[in-house]
């Protein structure tokens, strides 16, 4: 038998765990609660999450800090972010910490079920579709599309689930120009809320990540108005 997912919500305020449980509950998913931001990186190692549900404004160790350590701890757990503040620059800061996707409060419980669910889906489809790829190897860059591992030089890079399929695509067509929107299809999915400004950050990070494992490695090329590439 499958075993239910299991939905990690982190988050200080008791309501939110109040108001999402039951409706998780409903499509059958596990619910697991944690309270402020180190209870939550306790939690999520001990409980092994499908996926996290985590605030960005709490005390102590608010929710860029904990979704750094989950990036490095649990880089394939994907993490639907929360925040009172529905600000540009903070969807920024909230995706490049890591997040694969991004709700403002107050939010309809309904909405939080529909993006756990798109993001779900959104995984198995990937690992479906990766088990029959073959390894993949452009210069010093090494994608393994079934262990959902990526090498430079032989040093592994520490990328989460959406920065592995995005550099997935991309070098799976190299010197082929991708615009933000084609990203978004194809790693995100059609049913996908976000804007483009998230295949943006996502992108820096995982330039960042590369540079991180091998100076000077930049494979991917911005395209001036289009959208970005892989330098084959």
């Amino acid at each position: 038998m499958e075993t239910a997912p299991r939905i990690l919500v982190i988050d200080d305020d008791h309501n939110v765990h109040e108001t999402l449980r039951p409706w998780l509950s409903r499509e059958g998913y596990v619910v697991e609660s944690a309270f402020g931001g180190k209870d939550g990186l306790d939690a999520a190692k001990r409980v092994e999450p499908s996926l996290i549900i985590l605030d960005v404004m709490m005390p102590g160790l608010d929710g860029v800090s904990v979704c750094l350590e989950l990036n490095r701890a649990l880089p394939t757990v994907p993490v639907l972010m929360l925040s009172a503040r529905d600000d540009v620059m903070d969807r920024v800061i909230g995706l490049e910490s890591g997040a694969d996707d991004y709700v403002t409060k107050p939010f309809h419980p309904r909405e939080i079920v529909t993006r756990v669910k798109a993001l779900l889906r959104r995984i198995r489809k990937l690992t479906e579709s990766n088990e029959a790829k073959a390894t993949i190897q452009i210069g010093p860059v090494r994608v393994d599309p079934k262990a959902y591992k990526a090498f430079v030089n032989d040093t592994e890079a520490s990328l989460t689930t959406t920065e592995f399929s995005l550099l997935l695509t991309l070098i799976e067509n190299p010197n082929k120009a991708h615009s933000r929107q084609d990203l978004l299809d194809k790693v995100w999915g059609a049913d996908f809320y976000g804007s483009e400004r998230t295949v943006d950050s996502h992108i820096r990070n995982l330039r960042r990540k590369l540079d991180e494992v091998s100076p000077g490695c930049d494979p991917v090329e911005s395209i001036r108005g289009v959208g970005y590439r892989y330098k084959g």
